[in-house]
């Protein structure tokens, strides 16, 4: 998942924005969803520092450059990019002078998007920046091994590893259920193809496999391993004292 972050303090070019933005994304069904948005650019640092292990490490920023602050919008892409030097920023503005402060401060951006463009323009030009970052980030992710992948129809999705808390078998025939941090996903696939591409997930039973670094508790009573989000999956008997070796052996002491 992308997340899209916006900071423009003009409160109705905002909405419009982030209205023409959702509609790019559900039209091509890109994988991202706005995360923050704010005219505050002080409020945009604090999100990114402080919400950092809830987001997605593939980020898309849209920054109006001049702010009613007395930080304007290059000095947040400065900031930002500092922090997070894979990040994609998308900068606008009424004025198009500024365009070579833009590459006077060096900083990389994809494009330059100037606010009096009609609706139509505007749509079309969101259209091709998401694209573009949408098979950037994809590209990256592909080569990538920190992160886990499922299809859905013809579209390959990824998580980031430490998003990911176990895989179980669903319900209905030949599909998986995804839990990760934020989200439960089904998807068509064997828990033996997983566990042959993913070497990070671990089979507890027949059923689960679990990423182990999300363990909280082993309930040997009741066989189940405890995990976050009030998930549990099942562990057989004879896999209990491989997981107490591997849980001591990274030093988390969480056995009833």
């Amino acid at each position: 998942m992308i997340d899209l972050i916006v900071c423009e303090d003009n409160d109705s070019y905002r909405e419009k924005l982030m209205s023409l933005i959702n509609k790019c994304i559900l039209i091509n069904d890109f994988d991202m969803k706005i995360n923050f948005a704010t005219g505050d650019p002080n409020k945009i640092i604090e999100h990114i520092t402080t919400k950092q292990k809830e987001m997605s490490d593939s980020k898309i920023f849209f920054l109006d450059i001049v702010l009613n602050h007395e930080k304007n919008g290059l000095n947040l892409a400065a900031n930002i990019r500092s922090q997070l030097p894979q990040a994609k920023i998308i900068f606008l503005t009424s004025y198009p002078e500024f365009s070579m402060s833009v590459f006077e401060k060096k900083i990389e951006a994809v494009d330059y998007i100037l606010k009096d463009f009609d609706e139509e323009a505007l749509l079309f030009r969101l259209n091709q920046c998401l694209s573009y970052c949408s098979d950037f980030f994809h590209k990256e992710w592909q080569s990538n091994d920190d992160f886990f992948s499922y299809k859905l129809f013809d579209k390959t999705f990824f998580v980031a590893i430490d998003d990911v808390i176990c895989l179980q078998s669903s319900p209905n025939s030949h599909q998986l259920l995804l839990y990760t941090n934020n989200d439960i996903v089904e998807f068509y696939g064997t828990l033996s193809q997983c566990k042959k591409k993913f070497s990070f997930l671990f089979q507890t039973h027949r059923s689960c496999l679990v990423n182990p670094v999300k363990i909280e508790k082993i309930d040997k009573k009741r066989g189940l391993v405890l995990l976050p989000n009030n998930i549990a999956c099942p562990i057989s008997k004879r896999k209990i004292n491989y997981f107490e070796k591997y849980l001591k052996e990274r030093q988390i002491h969480a056995l009833s």
